[in-house]
């Protein structure tokens, strides 16, 4: 493929990523109600901290983010899947909170409407300023069947009809409603729920069926070495081992491709945390993070921090396989990726 100038390509050796991949990893991690969202929103605000073209957005997405850590601080019960449903999706091996199926109760809308009112409150600076409060507003003024159409276009993975503007917003609640599912109905968090799933071969999520955002690599405890991928909806991390598509599960030719200075040495490389695993055979791309070069790294966060990545890819004519709800691109997978095709609440 056509290389960016500013790009390079690093293949560590099999036998060595295997290697530090080594030992009986846990096939879940969940995520915490208490920090899930809280931790995100401050790497969210360090990250926005750097000059980049898109740190005014980091910057909204922080805000946002702790609005959902207030939210979903909050929340009154909801109604989880039934005894009947979870032993039908045991047995067959289904996700037992698919995204697409699921029957949202109206908590989510509510939901939304106080990240707005958060957002709203805010202080805002900057010459966007007035464009993100007539965005809010716009959204907030929506009426409720078309919030739950752009729910469903945006659940489905697909850019087709969705408000590109108002997807992070909108996807922000569905995520706050779908943890709290998660975190307050254990049965869903069960592993005898999962016994029918080869974790292994997930290329979404075991417990919503949702894409993925990205896929991690541990640097602590019993998980150092392992490779987890990162639900876009609920928060599961689903172990999957290295050197893997997550989205074909090819293994043969499956390189890493990261931005780099130019003319940068083989011997004076320094391999960055977030990297784009590609594979030839489906011509698929998805984001690792590495925490041993980033032990702050968040898996939504620093996804959307790498958007220049995306642009690299696109480049190459990769198609993305994941989806980050805080960011859409504008674009169909078969054109070329470039930040300005981006739309996002601080695009004029």
């Amino acid at each position: 493929m056509a290389k960016s100038t500013e790009s390079v390509v690093r293949i560590l050796p099999a036998e060595e990523i295997i290697a530090r991949g080594s030992g009986e990893p846990d096939p879940f991690i969940w995520p915490n109600s208490k920090s899930w969202f809280a931790e995100r929103s401050m790497r969210l605000k360090q990250l926005a901290r750097q000059p980049t073209s898109i740190s005014a957005y980091l910057g909204l997405m922080a805000e946002l983010v702790q609005a959902q850590h207030l939210a979903l601080a909050d929340l009154p019960e909801v109604a989880g899947p039934t005894a009947e449903a979870l032993k039908q999706a045991a047995e067959h091996g289904l996700p037992p909170l698919a995204a697409l199926d699921w029957q949202r109760d109206p908590l989510w809308q509510t939901i939304l409407h106080e990240l707005l009112d958060y957002l709203l409150a805010a202080e805002m600076r900057g010459e966007q300023a007035d464009n993100i409060r007539q965005l809010l507003q716009r959204i907030k003024d929506m009426p409720a069947i078309e919030l739950e159409v752009q729910a469903d276009q945006l659940l489905a993975g697909s850019v087709s009809g969705v408000d590109l503007a108002a997807a992070p917003f909108i996807g922000a609640a569905l995520q706050v409603y779908w943890v709290h599912m998660v975190c307050s109905h254990p049965e869903l968090r069960a592993d005898a729920q999962y016994q029918q799933v080869d974790v292994s071969q997930q290329t979404t999520c075991p417990c919503c069926g949702s894409l993925p955002t990205v896929s991690i690599v541990r640097s602590f405890g019993g998980m150092a070495g392992q490779r987890y991928v990162v639900c876009s909806l609920c928060g599961l991390h689903w172990h999957m081992p290295r050197i893997r598509c997550t989205r074909c599960l090819h293994e043969e030719g499956v390189e890493y491709m990261s931005l780099s200075e130019p003319d940068v040495s083989d011997e004076d490389f320094v391999a960055p945390a977030v990297m784009a695993e590609t594979c030839p055979e489906c011509n698929t791309y998805l984001k690792i993070i590495h925490t041993e070069r980033e032990p702050f790294a968040d898996p939504i966060a620093d996804e959307l921090a790498a958007i220049q990545l995306d642009v690299l890819m696109g480049e190459g004519e990769y198609y993305k396989h994941g989806l980050n709800m805080l960011l859409l691109f504008a674009q169909e997978p078969s054109e070329t990726a470039d930040v300005d095709d981006v739309e996002t609440p601080l695009k004029s």
